[in-house]
């Protein structure tokens, strides 16, 4: 009697857990928030307008007055061959398209020396020619022509050069080497080192 007393209960409770159910689904735990996941309140600082640089001059382009230069090759002269170099206010080289000019300017001149000899040249003629860049801040330089004549002259000397003769050791001809630096120019090649800097 007693076991039966056991089974029915056990069967009771059996009904009541089936008829009620296993209870309400539990919820799925929200993921745990690491932070505000709305729009950021903070405002993304204005971009400071820029500045449109000013460009810098073609090089080399326009007249440049000649500071000083240093001949690589001899000059020849009466009491025979000198390298010239010299310094002044007596030359100018002017850059139009592919062309150039090297004039002398009418009021100017250049102290030089030659060897030994300590003078002033005074240049009353012109060299032409043209100039191809070739990259690499190198260009081909090319005399045409030449015309007038430079005086070259000291206390116990005085020369008359014809141009074609200074052309040889006071032009760039061939290719040469071109730096640009603000308003000054150097050109640098085999024959002859110029410095110069742009008439503004």
């Amino acid at each position: 009697m007693r076991n039966l007393v056991a089974v029915v209960v056990t069967v009771g409770c059996l009904l009541a857990v089936g008829c009620s159910g296993q209870g309400s689904a539990p919820k799925p735990s929200s993921p745990q928030q690491s932070g505000s996941v709305g729009p950021s309140s903070s405002t993304a600082a204005e971009p400071t307008p820029s500045r449109t640089p000013t460009p810098s001059p073609a090089c080399p382009s326009g007249r440049y007055d000649l500071s000083s230069f240093k001949a690589k090759r001899d000059l020849p002269l009466p009491t025979g061959a000198a390298a010239l170099r010299g310094s002044g206010d007596g030359l100018s080289l002017t850059f139009d398209s592919n062309r150039w000019t090297l004039a002398g300017k009418p009021d100017g001149s250049m102290q030089v020396r030659a060897g030994q000899m300590r003078g002033e040249l005074t240049v009353s003629g012109t060299i032409e020619g043209t100039f191809v860049a070739t990259g690499g801040g190198q260009a081909d330089f090319r005399v045409s022509r030449s015309t007038g004549s430079a005086e070259l002259s000291g206390p116990d000397f005085d020369y008359r050069l014809p141009m074609q003769q200074l052309a040889l050791v006071v032009t760039p001809d061939g290719t040469a080497r071109l730096a640009c630096t603000g308003n000054r120019l150097t050109l640098d090649n085999e024959a002859i080192t110029l410095q110069l800097s742009r008439d503004v």
